[in-house]
């Protein structure tokens, strides 16, 4: 048995979706591999479902699905619980698998579902662990729904490059440019809040 993360989600409006299945599943197939033991897969039209090794990066990996989604709108559900590593190497996908970490993450799916406040949820059998990673994902989500394409834009190719000259070169604008989107974004609170998340979640399952 080993300890992972199940990220499941599901497309807002899947039926207005402006993006192929096609397109999403080869968006998905690129994203994030190094941090996968089962990649994100497409089921149903609408859900989407991957298999976390690095517990720690879950709500930092919850923000790099959503611009790799964009234009589209996700709710979230995530879950870390034992899976057996046999079942996990022979199943093809996610979607093959099951257990009660899946059921969990399926639980705060439908938490997210019926949530006016938040889009993404997270729930596990440590209760304070639950409750201080949903208050935070619920603030970081408050600041990053105001990010307009470009901040979410220079986010993201940022924390890729490491530099804003880097960035800007990939961009095609300035290093101001970049920084300034960043600045507005309030990137430096969001890096620094998903790092301290990153080591509630080490520290409270002692990884």
């Amino acid at each position: 048995m080993g300890l992972y993360a199940v990220i499941t989600a599901d497309i807002i409006q899947s039926r207005k979706q402006v993006l192929s299945f096609e397109k999403i599943e080869q968006t998905l197939a690129s994203f994030a591999g190094e941090h996968l033991v089962k990649s994100f897969a497409l089921s149903r039209g609408d859900e989407i479902q991957g298999v976390v090794s690095d517990l720690s990066v879950i709500v930092s990996l919850v923000r790099r699905l959503r611009y790799v989604m964009w234009p589209l709108a996700l709710r979230v559900g995530m879950s870390i619980g034992e899976i057996e590593d046999d079942k996990l190497k022979k199943a093809g996908t996610s979607w093959d698998l099951s257990g009660e970490v899946f059921f969990s993450a399926r639980d705060a799916l439908d938490m997210a579902k019926k949530s006016r406040v938040s889009n993404t949820f997270f729930l596990c059998s440590d209760e304070l662990l639950s409750t201080a990673l949903n208050t935070s994902l619920s603030l970081l989500e408050t600041i990053e729904s105001g990010w307009t394409e470009k901040q979410w834009q220079a986010v993201h190719v940022y924390e890729r490059e490491g530099t804003y000259e880097k960035a800007a070169r990939v961009l095609g604008v300035t290093a101001p440019a970049v920084q300034q989107h960043c600045d507005k974004a309030g990137w430096n609170v969001v890096r620094v809040a998903e790092k301290e998340l990153a080591r509630l979640i080490s520290l409270s399952l002692k990884i």
